[in-house]
């Protein structure tokens, strides 16, 4: 367990990733705003307001689109895991997988055409919120799978101890 790696794992390393391009995404937007609410205040002169406002019209749109990008990645991993569900015949958990990344697709859409959607970001935001914590809190680990068919589990057991084990140790292998 201690060169246990979580970045090993393609869909944790990939949601890390989108994560810190979503994040860098939301500082941009956030200086595009501080620019130009110092603008509107005056507290950038005026000999510099051109080139503010350009700056801040370039930070706005870059970070909308990094934050697409980390929102279709999201969508990526929740199609890809909708696909696995389905092969598995957990056809709930599929439905939610599908409606993560459709939610998220749209998300990233709205990222980029922010002002046509502007009064709708939130409640979809809160949709993909909700559905995420769904997902969670349905689907188990293989930790949890082999805890159910182990000695103490509620679920039929593993036919020996011997198989047991080589579960165990794929579990532990992941």
């Amino acid at each position: 367990m201690q060169d246990a790696d979580v970045f090993a794992d393609e869909e944790a390393a990939g949601r890390y990733y989108a994560s810190g391009v979503g994040l860098i995404g939301g500082v941009l937007n956030t200086a595009e705003t501080g620019i130009q609410r110092a603008i509107a205040v005056n507290s950038i002169s005026a000999d510099s307001q051109e080139s503010a406002v350009v700056r801040a019209k370039w930070y706005g749109r870059f970070g909308r689109f990094l934050g697409a990008g980390a929102t279709w990645g999201f969508a990526y991993y929740d199609f890809k895991n909708m696909a696995e569900n389905i092969r598995k015949g957990n056809r709930g958990l599929a439905f939610l997988y599908f409606l993560s990344g459709a939610v998220n697709t749209l998300l990233g859409f709205m990222s980029i055409f922010v002002r046509f959607f502007a009064g709708w970001a939130g409640l979809i935001f809160m949709i993909a919120l909700g559905v995420a914590l769904l997902i969670e809190a349905i689907k188990d680990s293989e930790a949890q799978i082999w805890l159910k068919h182990c000695f103490y589990g509620s679920e039929d057991r593993w036919p020996s101890v011997k198989i047991s084990d080589k579960e165990l140790q794929k579990v532990l292998e992941n």
